[in-house]
Order: C-alpha cells, then structure tokens, then sequence
C-alpha cells in the first residue's frame, strides 16, 4: 500500500501550463487577463427577450431557402430570460439555478486510493472540489467541496478519514468517506500542498510550501507540533526508522525529520517535487522536476541517480511487482523504473500526466491528467494504458438536432468524444468516440447528421444521431476548427485553421478545397447573401460566394473569433476577442463596432425580436445586442468562459456551453402568473378558462385560475357548466409584458323573455304561476311577461272568473325568447255527489284530462269547458260503487253525476285438508296453512266448489247482501261410492220441489186430455 502523496505544480508553473495549453489551442494569448475580468466584472441583472424557433442551432442563421426570407414570429414583448438549471458535464448532473463559479474538474491535481470503500478520491485544483470515482464503473459518483485549490489529499487507515491539503485557503479537510462529508477543518501553514500518512504513529504530515515548515496532525485531529523544513517544501515520504522525508522544491534538497527534530538535509537534483518509498521504506524516490531524473535515497544519502522524461512531477511504487513509476509532464509519458534501478519502459499516451495513484487490490496505477481533466488507467503487470476515467470536460460548441431532441456537445481538448445529451433530462445519454480535440459539432438538417471537426485528427466525424454512433470519418485540410451548414446548397464548410482553407463537404460526401487567408477559424453562412463568411488571421474575415469562390477579404478588429448572422438584412456580426467588440459587417464593409464584454465568442441572431446573443468568455455572461440601435441593452450571467450559444427550437432554450466550468447553462423564457378571478357565480359553481396555444384549465370549482405564461398576446375563452349563468364576454384577449397579471371575468344570470298571451277570456283578472318562481299576481291585460333563466319549466293557469279556464302547461328556455299562449275556455259546474259512504270516509275521482280529485264529504265539484270526460271512482275502504268508471258530457251546462257506494260482502270460513282448491264463482281463492280464507266480494249470487284428490267434491250456491258476512266451514270426506256428494241449500231445495210439482201437473193434463178422447 502506498501512503505518500505528491505536491502540486507550483503557481508560477501551474500558470506556465495553463498558457502553454491555451496557446497550444489558439484559444486565448491572454488568459491570465481574461481571469482578472472574470473576477472585476460587474453583472447586470437578467433581461433577455423573446426569441424564434430558428431552424439553425449550432450558432449559424436559420435554414433559408431563399434570399432575405425567414418565418417571423409574432408579439414584440420583451420577455426575462433566466438560467433555468446548469447541466454539469463532469458528473452527469442537471442542477437548478446557475452555477457560475463551478469549475469542470479538468485541473486534477493528486489522487488517493480508499480500501475500504474501493473508491478513488481525486482533487479538483480548479474547482475546489475532491470527486469520488466508483472504480468498478469508472464513473464519478458524487463530488465533495473543500477548500481552496486542493492540491493533494493523503488516506489514514487508522480513523479511515481522508486529509486533504488546500494550498490557497490554508488548511486542511477532513473528509469521512463514508459520509461523503467534512467532518473538520484544521488550519496549518502557508500555501500547504503535500500531506502523508505516518503507519508508525497515525499521525498526519503537511508540507507547507509557502510557509517552509512542516505541521504534525495528531489522532485528535489537532496540529500537534511544527517543524522547520528547507524552502519550498512539496512533498512527503517516511522511512523505514519513521523518519520524514521532505522533499524541498526551492532548495533542492530533502529535509529528514524525526519525531518534531530535523536530523539531517540530503542533497538532490533540481526542483524535487515528488517523493515516495517502497514498500519496506528502505528507499526513497525522489522526483526532480528541473532536472529530469529520480535520487534514490537510502538512508540518508543518495545511493544513485535515475535518468527519466522530460519535467517529471509524480511517483509511486507498486508493492504487487516492485516497480517504480515516474509520471513526466514534459513528453507526456510515465517511466517505469525496476527494482534494480533502471527505466525498462515508457507508458506513452495522450495525457498531460501529474500525481499517480496506487490501487494495491487491482494492481493499477491512475494517473492525474492534470490538464486533459482526465485520469489514466495503467496495468502494473503489462505497463499498458488499459482506460480513461474523465473527471472533467471542456466543451467548446453545441449544437440542437431537432430530429431527436438531444444536444451534441464537442468535448475538446483531451477527450475526443461529443456528448449526447436529452434535453429533457439534461443527463448525458452517450459518449461518442471521435478525433482527436473536437473543435465544433453542427447539425444537419438536410441529412439528418451531426458534423464534428476535429483538429488533431485532421478530420470530421459523422454522427448518425439515431443510433449515437459514427458513420464516417471525412479526412478534410489539417487543424480544423469552425463547421457551418449552408441551407443554399446543403454543404457542410470547415474551417481547416493549419492549412489556411476551407475544405467543403457536399452532400454526396465529396470533399473540396477552398484557399482562405492564413488561420481561419469560425465561419458561418449567411442565407441573405448565400455566402459562407470566414474569420481568418489576426484581423480580417473573407467571404466565399455560392460558386465556391473566394470573393473578398474584409479588415476587421484583432482576433476575429466568433460570427454571427442576422438573415434579414444580411448583416455578419464579427466577434473580435482582442478588441471586445463586434464588427458589424454588411455584404464586404465595416458599417459599425459594438463593444460588448471580454472576450467575445461565438453567439447566436434570434429572428423573432431581432436580437443577437453573444458569449463573452472573459465576462462570463452573454452581451444581448439590438441590432436596430447598434449598442448592448442588457447581459446575462452564465458559467466560467462561456464560449458557445446554440438554440433548442422544441423547449425555446437557450444553450451555452462554459468551458471554465465543464457545464451548459440552459437559458429558459421566464413565465409571468396571469390570474383569472371570477365573481357572480355561486359558490363551487365550476366554471373553464380556455387560453390559445395552452392547456385548457379543466373544471375550476374556486374563485380564481392561474396560468404561467411567456411574455407574448393571448386569446381565451371563458365558460361555466351552470348554464344559467354567463360571462360578461366570452372571449377576450391579453398581453403578458413582464409581470404578472391579472384578468376579471364577471358572470351574471342571463334571463330570455317569456310571454304569456292570453285569449278566450271576456273578464275577470287571471293569473301565471311557474313552478319555482314568484306568481304573477293578478293580471288584468292580455299579456303577462316573466324573465327567466335557461331550463325546463312548467305552469298554472287561474283566473277570477269560475266559468272560464285555461289548461296548465310546460316550456323551455334555451338562449332565446319564449311565447306562451293561453287559451281560456267557458267552463260549468261539475258535481259528483256519493251515497252510501259513512261520514269522513275519502274517496277519489280521476278524469281523462289527467285532473284528480279526492273528497271525505260527499260532494267533489270542480269546473270544466265544453267536452265529453271519462272518469274512474275508486275508495280504499271496504266500499264499492257499481259505476266506478263512466263518462259525462259538459255542453253549455252544468253537470251532475251521482255515485252509489255499498260495503262490500265476506266470504269466510274454513277448508279441511288445507291443500284443497277453492273457487268463487271460477276464480281460485287462497288457502292460509291451515285451511282459513277471507275473500270480500260485492252482492250478488255465488257459486262456491271445494275439491281435493281424493275427496268428494263440494258444491255450494248462496246469494250475499251488501254487508253480509257467508261462513263455510268444511270438511271433504272420501267417497263411499263412485257418486258424487251434493250439497243443496234451501232455496235450491225450493225450487227443486216446484220444478216436481210443475212436471207432475203437466203429466196428469196429458193423462185428462187422452182419457177425454
């Protein structure tokens, strides 16, 4: 297990390489400046306005097919754009709100291996952060803020608590792995930038570089002691007798502690740096960075001298074989040192390598990148570069594809990828290998493909953006930068900046050369002209028409970096990073300069409210340009260096990739609160506001609705479900301008007019009264008039006058008017008198009309016109009436009817066995369990049988009088013979006899008649 760690790069040198790095990349002469502005500069607040659905989103104009012609929107409002969220390349993650000082993580500095989570730790010098790296996937995981410029970080085994040396701020982190938190911050000396664990002791050791000491951290996590070391001290080592060896930057030399006493000083090369031991701690390696070679100390002097690369600056041993492994920030290479003291192999790769870290349990060795923001995989047991860990990235362009929805991002630099990105997740759902430093990436919208130039592979990339991958790779002219889509021809233009041309894809996939003034680096095509405009040399852009001819060259200001085009008028906005400005170019001349802020890059035109946005990378904001006036009206803050601005037409986003901060800032339209508030409907009465373009409200049961929307004119409509009720205006419209706003929709009852016209009657007032509202009174005219809702409604007609009537009625209201006519007729008296009821007893009358009446006196009288009349009587008494049903006839004169009612006869009594069958005069009766009945019946004869299987049948005759009560109590015997049983009342007895008597008489007048003969 390795427990030492190295110091970080000094300022001074740190500095060196970040300018070398930048010139390398023709980016920026004067970074160190850009910083200072970045810092000094005073951010406006945040208004931005409205912009189109522009079909062009890699920061060229819109997809114009013809001259000068562009779909405009509509409105004119200004609109307050804000960060929406920031999308954090480096870690995969979308976070509310801008981020503006985050850094992207591609300054990685020191790294320490963690056996008890498995995880590697690294620190982010750039944006003061430490990144947890999950080593099983490769992936960061979770990144943890410390302190300023981290610069090494050190495990204790003993409290498993990492310690991490922040060389700005002065102190030291604690960070619990477990927690992913600090748990403590204890201060140490000036400028502290190495940090060692002590096996012996537990005890923590800080190289103060500034401040030429060492501090002693106890188990307490308290700085226990201080001792002096040499100048400059950068990094530690222990030995095996557990004393420290500290390597001293500025004086050449290593300083051996023992305990809190310095107990000797060894000579060694130029610059020591790095220092590690092996794993018996017999000998100590150390790394000198000036003079290119490693001493091996054993003991307390230099027992040889190794020959390495170029600047070396990190070490570590690998316990698993014995090696030594030397990284070499110079020639971009690791060394490989044997046991016995010999290189026996370079590791060359891409990296710029810093600070190595050990993992004992794989037998790897990750190597900071300390520039390409990335760490480096090697095999121990092969020596080979086995992967790539990207802890950071740098984008450079961005482009939308509207055919999928994703954002394609150049990674440039070191990691020769372009991120694919969901605008809707704002996560990273590819990384697509490609050349080396991707420079610029457009879209295509005529092929459905993403272009990428890549400018240490001499090529451009072809993604397939369906699948994610690539289809081809175009070799075009050497270092190419700026890509652009011509919507004219459909070519695809690339600025190859080493071979001073502009190679020329078509569609077919052929490739041409066009010869440009030296260095070209954007260009971007302008649909007005249908020319291709190109930023080449230190002040001049020229122009290439649609024949593919060079045309003119036009003087511009220092640095021309960035282009953008206004389709309408033609005009090219041409960002000069050296003079923070715009030369506003129309067709081949200057016309005007716009200052803007440090370091304009390369921005976008927006067609909808004519507005340009420019990126400036030393400001860290967005200019936004009118071009109409000609002067900056408002900025916008965002990342670190902004550098790119592309524009997502589904979500009307804007993109801005932050090279500084490894992040896009997502630029959102902010939306206003319109309130619709209602008053006159009754309480939980559900009412509907409708906005153009927008999702419909639904049922609104409240008093009030609100709606967020974009600055811009809006047409609604308005409804309720209680139709009763309508709005003072169904429609209207509104404009949102900024703030929010508020709408007042009155409803009221909305009532048609109904009339009632009256004829047939001659005199005498008559009334109205509909059901549910206020009677009519007496009316003497001919006309009654009643406001009313819409609904199903119905009425009654009176009047004062008996002996004329008008019949009731319904009708409906249904937005509109109602007439009613009401047609009286003469009417008389109708009287039905009872008889036979007792007093009090009620009884009823229906008539054919529908008119129902009821009565316990023995009169029911009412009034009716001229006509025939059906009518029923019934009575829920034990009384009947023969005449139940009948009819009158009313025929100028009144009408009198009466009613006879008689109580009803019984017929009860008892049948034995009670599963006999039992009829009345034919019709079955009922039998209780035991054999009992009950039957009323009106006067009159009856005839009664009673049969059973079995038994002899029973026959019985008798009249009822009205009121009179027949007991039959039977029992059915079992036949004696095959004969049945009668059973013959008296006055069938009675007339049996007269029948005899007649029949006997007739007999004996025959006889008489015959003997007279």
């Amino acid at each position: 297990m390795l427990f030492m760690q190295k110091g970080s790069v000094s300022a001074s040198l740190n500095r060196e390489m970040h300018e070398s790095v930048l010139s390398r990349t023709n980016r920026s002469k004067t970074f160190a400046l850009a910083l200072i502005v970045m810092v000094m500069i005073s951010y406006t607040p945040l208004v931005l306005d409205t912009y189109a659905d522009i079909s062009s989103v890699t920061g060229q104009s819109s997809d114009v097919t013809s001259k000068g012609v562009i779909a405009m929107g509509s409105g004119g409002t200004t609109t307050t754009y804000s960060v929406n969220n920031t999308i954090m390349l480096f870690n995969n993650t979308s976070v509310p709100g801008n981020l503006i000082n985050t850094g992207s993580g591609f300054y990685p500095s020191c790294a320490v291996y963690d056996p008890a989570t498995g995880d590697l730790y690294v620190t982010e010098s750039n944006t003061n952060n430490v990144s947890v790296i999950n080593l099983s996937s490769n992936e960061v995981m979770a990144t943890i803020s410390v302190g300023v410029n981290p610069q090494s970080i050190a495990y204790d085994p003993y409290n498993t608590y990492l310690y991490v040396a922040n060389s700005n701020s002065g102190n030291v982190s604690v960070i619990d792995p477990v927690s992913e938190k600090i748990v403590k911050t204890i201060d140490v000396g000036t400028r502290p930038v190495g940090v060692a664990y002590d096996p012996a002791d537990s005890e923590i050791y800080v190289a103060n570089g500034g401040s030429g000491n060492v501090s002693i951290i106890g188990t307490g996590n308290t700085v226990i002691a201080t001792v002096t070391a040499g100048s400059g001290p950068e990094a530690l080592a222990f030995g095996q007798n557990s004393e420290i060896y500290v390597a001293n930057e500025g004086s050449n030399n290593v300083t051996l502690i023992q305990g809190t006493t310095v107990i000797g000083q060894v000579k060694v090369g130029t610059n020591p740096y790095a220092v590690a031991s092996d794993s018996s701690y017999t000998k100590i390696y150390v790394v000198n960075y000036g003079s290119n070679n490693v001493s091996v100390i054993s003991g307390n002097a230099v027992s040889g001298t190794i020959k390495v690369g170029v600047q070396p600056d990190g070490v570590a041993f690998d316990s698993n074989n014995g090696d030594v492994y030397v990284s070499n920030s110079g020639d971009y290479t690791v060394s490989v040192i044997n046991p016995s003291g010999s290189v026996f192999t370079t590791v060359s790769g891409t990296f710029s390598p810093g600070p190595i870290a050990y993992d004992s349990l794989n037998g790897l060795l990750y190597v900071t990148d300390t520039y390409g923001g990335n760490l480096s995989v090697i095999n121990g047991t092969s020596d080979q570069i086995v992967g790539t860990v990207t802890v950071g990235v740098f984008p450079t362009s961005i482009a939308y594809d509207n055919l999928n929805g994703d954002y394609y991002v150049a990674n440039s630099m070191y990691y020769s990828s372009v991120l694919a990105v969901n605008a809707t997740t704002g996560k990273i759902v590819s990384t697509i290998r490609v050349g080396n430093e991707p420079e610029n990436v457009a879209f295509n919208p005529y092929d459905g493909l993403v272009y990428v130039s890549n400018y240490n592979s001499n090529n451009v990339s072809v993604i397939n953006s369906s699948t994610n991958k690539v289809t081809a790779n175009i070799n075009i002219g050497h270092g190419p930068r700026g890509i652009a889509y011509d919507s004219y021809n459909h070519n695809m233009y690339v600025a190859d900046a080493a071979s001073s041309s502009v190679s020329v894809i078509t569609p077919s996939g052929s490739v041409s050369s066009i010869s440009v003034s030296s260095g070209p680096y954007a260009l971007i095509f302008d649909p007005y002209y249908n020319s291709i405009y190109v930023s080449a040399g230190s002040r001049s852009v020229d122009v290439i028409d649609s024949t593919n001819a060079w045309v003119a060259t036009i003087t511009v200001g220092l640095e021309p970096y960035g282009l953008t085009c206004d389709p309408v008028n033609g005009y090219v906005y041409v960002s000069n990073y050296g003079d923070n400005n715009l030369s506003v170019v129309s067709k081949y001349t200057v016309i005007q300069n716009i200052n803007t802020g440090a370091f304009p890059a390369q921005g976008i035109y927006n067609p909808l409210n004519q507005k340009l946005y420019i990126p400036n990378r030393g400001s860290g904001n967005l200019s936004v340009i009118n071009p109409t006036t000609g002067g900056v009206i408002s900025s916008i803050t965002v990342g670190n260096e902004p550098d790119f601005v592309a524009y997502d037409s589904a979500n009307q986003n804007m993109l801005v990739t932050n090279m500084g901060s490894g992040s896009i800032s997502v630029l959102s339209p902010v939306k206003f609160t319109t309130t619709f508030t209602e008053t006159g409907l009754p309480t939980g009465t559900v009412w509907f506001v409708n906005i153009t373009g927008q999702t419909p409200s639904g049922q609104i049961s409240g008093s009030s609705y609100s709606a967020s929307l974009f600055n811009g004119s809006y047409n609604y409509t308005v409804s309720t479900s209680n139709k009763i009720y309508s709005p003072s205006s169904y429609t209207g419209t509104f404009t949102v301008n900024g703030v929010p706003l508020t709408k007042s929709v009155s409803f009221s009852k909305y009532t048609y007019s109904v009339a009632f016209t009256r004829t047939g009657l001659p005199s005498g007032s008559w009334y109205v009264n509909v059901t549910g509202q206020t009677s009519s009174g007496p009316v003497s005219g001919a006309l009654y008039t009643a406001s009313l809702t819409n609904g199903s409604y119905t009425y009654t007609i009176g009047e004062t006058n008996k002996q004329y009537s008008a019949p009731n009625g319904s009708f409906s209201v249904n937005g509109a008017s109602v007439n009613v006519n009401v047609t009286f007729k003469g009417s008389y008296s109708v009287t039905f008198t009872e008889t036979g009821l007792p007093s009090g007893n009620e009884w009823y009358l229906s008539l054919s009309n529908g008119q129902k009446f009821s009565s316990v006196s023995d009169t029911i009288g009412f009034n009716e016109t001229n006509g025939t009349y059906t009518y029923t009587i019934s009575n829920l008494s034990s009384y009947y009436t023969l005449n139940h049903t009948g009819s009158f006839t009313v025929k100028g004169s009144n009408t009198a009817t009466t009613v006879s009612f008689d109580p009803y006869a019984y017929i009860t009594g008892s049948v034995n066995p009670a599963s006999s069958t039992v009829s009345v005069n034919g019709n079955n009766i009922t039998l209780s369990s035991s054999g009992s009945f009950n039957v009323s019946e009106p006067a009159g004869k009856y005839k009664i049988v009673i049969s059973d299987q079995g038994y002899l049948t029973v026959y019985s005759n008798f009249s009822l009088n009205p009121g009179q009560v027949e007991k039959l109590n039977v029992t059915l015997k079992t036949p004696a013979s095959s004969s049945p049983v009668f059973t013959i009342s008296e006055t069938e007895l009675i007339e049996i006899i007269i029948g005899v008597a007649i029949a006997a008489t007739a007999v004996g007048v025959v006889i008489y008649l015959k003997k007279k003969k």
